[in-house]
């Protein structure tokens, strides 16, 4: 009995460390909108908080977006929840451009001009598949420009990384 019990609570060690509010500073640049912590972009501000942790080349976070998307933003326009949303990298390896962290970037970049949920949904309706390159700088940009963003939030497509100025904490 005690050995699983110890495989459970070394298994959660490393999630604890890595929680939200668990210690860590925030980075020194963060998107607009994020959570103290810096992890996380914040939306809506209803009295009920959902965290979801995607990867913008994740094929279940797409099929979540795809299917459940449209009801998660009702939820936040209609003030019931608060979203926060956690861009990751945790597909970085299986791409050949490290997709997961240039999506999440230029995420924040959307945030920053308030557009982070228009953003998000046409990065899944446009996602590569897992394993190959991902979109290309040029191609994040023009998806940013097709929902709105522009510059200074936003980054023009002579720029080689889509990084954007926003606030310092």
């Amino acid at each position: 009995m005690r050995l699983p019990v110890l495989i459970s609570v070394l298994l959660l060690l490393p999630l604890a460390r890595a929680m939200p509010g668990a210690g860590v500073p925030a980075p020194p640049k963060v998107p607009a909108g994020s959570t103290p912590e810096g992890d996380g972009v914040v939306l809506g501000d209803g009295p009920v908080v959902v965290d979801a942790y995607i990867d913008f080349q994740c094929p279940y976070c797409r099929a979540f977006e795809m299917s459940s998307g449209d009801a998660v933003r009702a939820m936040v326009a209609d003030g019931l929840i608060t979203l926060v949303v956690h861009p990751m990298d945790f597909l970085d390896q299986a791409s050949t451009n490290h997709y997961s962290s240039r999506a999440a970037s230029a995420s924040g970049c959307a945030s920053d001009a308030g557009r982070f949920m228009e953003y998000a949904q046409v990065l899944f309706a446009n996602q590569p598949p897992e394993g190959g390159p991902g979109l290309t700088d040029e191609q994040l940009v023009a998806l940013g420009i097709e929902v709105g963003l522009a510059e200074p939030s936003f980054p023009t497509a002579s720029r080689h990384t889509p990084t954007c100025p926003g606030p310092t904490t």
